[in-house]
């Protein structure tokens, strides 16, 4: 490693460490990006703020030179920081994580998107700063387009800038994840919801499709739910679904889904499976589950519940159709008054 003692012409290549920056995993105090906003106005009797860990990359010497300084000015405690010439291959295999990416581009913010794409195809997840000596409003725009976090002009760039680019970066970060969370999850259960189901089902037959394998896709719907709607009213409608739900999830594999998809109907997809009976398998341990009571302000609720599967690709090769013979089979489930299973059958 190279140790730095002043300023040079260009960064040198592979990675550069000073003393106070960071070097790596053994780095305790990784930054909350949820708390930033409360870490950055703590009062002085607060406690102590963890560091913000940055990667810095770029060729371009005299702009990366003037970040890194005024990383290192303010102290470690601030900032810790990795100096990059070339952003690493693979970041799935790199055991360090950043909270933060500032990519020096030069000699406009073009380079520094394709930069920016590198780093997602690499699987960066952490927010991403473009900086450049001299922005165009036009560039910026696309750059947000492309999902940057924020643009920097680097053109008499001071300390106080940096704070807030940094600061205004990870907290539109944090809000992106919340939002994100909030669309794609079911608000009483916690559940994937509706949209976030459909698209693990598109993904997971796209696998299958590469892999060979099979896909089970059960629709479960809780038996009789109004009259427990009507005995224990909407609060108690709303704890019975979330048990249900609770349920239904430990007894799936992690890389399977549950989802609530509205009302009291849930989906479960079943991902990876060798043949039908492994799905029959499952669906004995989903109705196992929901035999015992669930306790409802004291008093016991009896359950059951009507699941219909079709199977992927014995039933059906698209997601829409599997869904309706799914749908289909549910629903004769539930006219055998319940609390049991039916099979997509091609006679029908």
């Amino acid at each position: 490693m190279v140790q730095d003692n002043g300023p040079r012409d260009r960064p040198p290549s592979g990675l550069f460490e000073m003393a106070g920056a960071w070097r790596g995993p053994p780095l305790a105090g990784h930054a909350n990006v949820t708390s930033l906003a409360a870490r950055w106005t703590t009062g002085r009797h607060a406690e102590r703020r963890a560091a913000i860990r940055i990667l810095l990359l770029g060729e371009d010497a005299e702009g990366t030179e003037t970040v890194r300084l005024l990383l290192e000015h303010a102290g470690s405690e601030r900032y810790v920081f990795r100096w990059l010439v070339e952003p690493p291959l693979d970041f799935r295999l790199d055991g360090t994580s950043f909270d933060l990416v500032i990519v020096m581009a030069e000699p406009a913010l073009g380079s520094g998107m394709a930069t920016f794409s590198a780093l997602r195809a690499a699987g960066l997840t952490a927010p991403i700063v473009l900086a450049s000596a001299g922005v165009e409003d036009d560039l910026v725009e696309r750059a947000v387009d492309l999902g940057v976090a924020d643009v920097l002009d680097a053109t008499d760039l001071d300390l106080q800038t940096l704070d807030r680019t940094v600061r205004a970066a990870l907290a539109r970060a944090s809000r992106d994840r919340q939002l994100y969370q909030a669309v794609r999850r079911d608000d009483l259960t916690g559940l994937a919801n509706r949209a976030s189901f459909r698209d693990r089902l598109d993904h997971g037959l796209t696998l299958a499709r590469r892999s060979g394998s099979k896909l089970a896709l059960l629709l479960v719907d809780v038996d009789d739910f109004k009259s427990i709607n009507d005995r224990f009213g909407h609060p108690g409608g709303d704890e019975l679904l979330r048990r249900v739900g609770e349920r239904l999830r430990s007894r799936v594999r992690e890389s399977d889904t549950v989802a609530r998809l509205g009302g009291d109907e849930f989906g479960v997809l079943l991902l990876n499976i060798a043949r039908p009976e492994d799905a029959a398998v499952v669906v004995r341990k989903l109705l196992e589950a929901l035999k015992p009571p669930i306790d409802l302000d004291g008093q016991p609720a009896q359950v059951t519940a009507s699941i219909g599967v079709a199977i992927y690709p014995d039933h059906a090769l698209e997601a829409q159709r599997l869904i309706r013979l799914a749908d289909a089979a549910m629903y004769r489930a539930k006219r055998a008054d319940g609390g049991g299973c039916c099979w997509h059958d091609d006679s029908r």
